[in-house]
């Protein structure tokens, strides 16, 4: 190990590789010069920093972006180079990457009907399905930026998004699971930038119909000059996530860093172009969106979007299309292995599980490759502030690396721990808050320079996880310093619960925290002091919550207590919730035997 200052560790990925390990590096000299400048200089400042490992594994980096300009440059690309192949199989029927294209073609036509300027955002509520995937690649083949909301939303949070965005458009459905139209249309009105409504399934009186809003396509010529006026630099998304403070923060992606991350990640955990991925994760989250559908078109492969999943639905079509990858939370696998029927499909055509998460118990793991036959099995961690990438490991990693690690970091990507209490730079093994620098960090939050500013130590984004980096350059995951749990997969933050549940009826004072949850992971647990005189039923609070909060952001359980557990501040010690909640559940337990 070469170390050049003894109190600094950093993990670095290698930041340029030669030509003959590049994937399509045609740029013109000029360009790759000024590159290797910038990367250069960035060498420099990390010198004062850096430890290098003698034997961190330098993977080949594969830069996708080199080959591709822009997002809707990707499926222009695959339909001209590969037609025929099948792109997307949504609800048992097949489209093939030109079938794709044609149907782009239309969309794109629509937004220039609706006069999409270059840099208009536009909103995305929609289930996983093809229209989504359409309206997405037409929408930024304009340069149109995409804002994508969760379909778990109530109309009072789409509707904040879509004003903190400012989108003129918004693109929703009818049909599907839930009719969610109807419920955000009682609060359109509160986002007055929305000026079109596109509706798939039965349009409502003053909305557009999906139909008629790909009646006009543009031309092959037309679009290829839209999609050349896109650079790598311009943005492609805002995609929100809520702060610790509660407020929704708009997370800048751009194209260029988008493609050259997920090409990555793709690539590292093991995808290729003759796969076919099941995609469970929710588009409107980058596993489902960036990892997902445009991962499979970066490879080349045929992704497989699921609009509700249940174990017998998954399994059923895992044998009908022979699906070959599966990425999703642990939850997923639990799903299917558990089932009683899972001896009445045919799983053997997967290859490759994807069951990512901060802590994946290695029994899983052995259950994964033993009763399913799955002979790889990865994960990976990152952050919507990473474009969800900065570490990932091999399909070929050990149980324990797989299990106790999150990987190493991506080419282009640096990942450094400190002490945040005194500032400094730790070394190997020691425990801190995980920083990361890099092509994949974000620019900011969208209109938040102050948020932006808090998400900074200098070049170095915080990512609010306590964790460690080992000797060979695997870094491990064990809190989370933001006041944050994870439900199956998707972010809940307290204090916009708190928020929430702060307005029942005889409610004085509100804490949430996550608890354990066989399940999902975590879970949230509400703890309430009633108003002097006032009953608060727990049952009635769940019902309440229902209809003001999406379901994964509902407590599971709801405490009416006394008071909260504070320290001589005033601050919440919500260790001490977890433990009261602990103690109720082993209570419960005992009464039960």
């Amino acid at each position: 190990m070469v170390v050049r200052q003894r109190a600094s560790r950093v993990i670095s990925a290698p930041k340029s590789v030669p030509k003959s390990e590049t994937i399509g590096d045609s740029r013109p000299k000029k360009a790759q010069s000024n590159e290797a400048r910038r990367a250069h200089r960035h060498r420099s400042k990390s010198d004062s920093v850096v430890t290098e490992l003698a034997n961190f594994d330098p993977r080949r980096e594969v830069r996708f972006d080199l080959d591709f300009d822009n997002i809707p440059d990707v499926i222009r690309r695959r339909a001209r180079e590969s037609p025929a192949k099948v792109a997307v199989i949504d609800e048992d029927v097949e489209y093939t990457y030109g079938d794709i294209w044609a149907m782009v073609r239309s969309a794109a036509g629509g937004f220039r009907t609706l006069n999409m300027k270059k840099g208009d955002r536009f909103a995305v509520l929609l289930e996983n399905r093809l229209e989504w995937i359409v309206g997405v690649l037409g929408g930024l083949a304009l340069g149109g930026v995409l804002v994508p909301v969760s379909t778990r939303f109530v109309g009072a949070e789409v509707s904040v998004l879509l004003q903190l965005s400012g989108a003129r458009y918004l693109l929703v459905s009818t049909d599907g699971p839930r009719d969610y139209w109807a419920g955000v249309a009682g609060h359109i009105s509160e986002a007055e930038s929305i000026e079109t409504v596109i509706v798939v399934g039965e349009a409502p009186v003053d909305t557009l119909s999906w139909n008629l809003f790909l009646s006009t396509p543009v031309n092959d010529d037309q679009l290829d000059e839209l999609i050349d006026a896109l650079g790598p630099d311009d943005i492609s998304d805002i995609m929100f996530t809520s702060g610790t403070t509660g407020t929704p923060k708009g997370v800048i992606a751009r194209h260029g860093q988008s493609i050259r991350a997920h090409g990555q990640l793709t690539t590292s955990t093991g995808y290729t172009g003759d796969d076919r991925v099941m995609v469970i994760p929710p588009f409107f989250h980058s596993w489902g969106y960036k990892s997902g559908w445009l991962g499979c078109m970066l490879q080349g492969s045929t992704s497989v979007p699921v609009r509700r999943h249940d174990a017998l639905r998954t399994m059923a079509t895992i044998e009908r299309h022979r699906v070959t990858a599966l990425p999703g939370p642990p939850t997923i696998f639990l799903d299917i292995l558990d089932s009683p029927a899972r001896g009445q499909f045919d799983l053997s055509s997967l290859r490759l599980a994807f069951p990512a998460a901060t802590s994946v118990p290695a029994s899983l793991v052995l259950r994964i490759r033993h009763e399913l036959g799955i002979e790889f099995v990865t994960t990976a961690y990152g952050l919507t502030e990473t474009m969800a990438t900065v570490t990932a490991n091999s399909p070929t990693d050990t149980v324990e690396r797989i299990t106790e690690t999150v990987g190493k970091p991506i080419p282009g990507c640096e990942v450094r721990i400190v002490d945040t209490a005194v500032g400094h730079v730790l070394g190997v093994g020691e425990t801190g808050e995980i920083e990361v620098r890099g092509f994949n960090v974000t620019s900011g939050y969208w209109d938040s320079p102050e948020a932006t500013s808090d998400l900074f130590d200098g070049e170095w984004a915080r990512t609010g996880d306590i964790g460690s980096v080992d000797e060979e350059g695997y870094v491990c995951v064990t809190d989370r310093k933001k006041d944050m749990f994870i439900v199956g997969g998707f972010n809940a933050y307290p204090a916009e619960i708190e928020a929430v549940l702060t307005e029942y009826p005889g409610a004085q004072r509100v804490a949430v925290t996550g608890v354990p949850d066989e399940r999902a992971g975590e879970v949230g647990a509400a703890f309430i002091v009633p108003r002097p005189g006032r009953i608060v039923d727990p049952a009635d609070v769940v019902t309440w919550s229902q209809s003001r909060l999406a379901n994964f952001k509902v407590p599971r359980y709801v405490y009416v207590v006394d008071d909260l557990v504070c320290n001589p501040s005033g601050k919440v010690l919500k260790s001490a919730l977890r433990e009261q909640h602990l103690a109720s559940m082993a209570a419960r337990s005992g009464a039960a035997s």
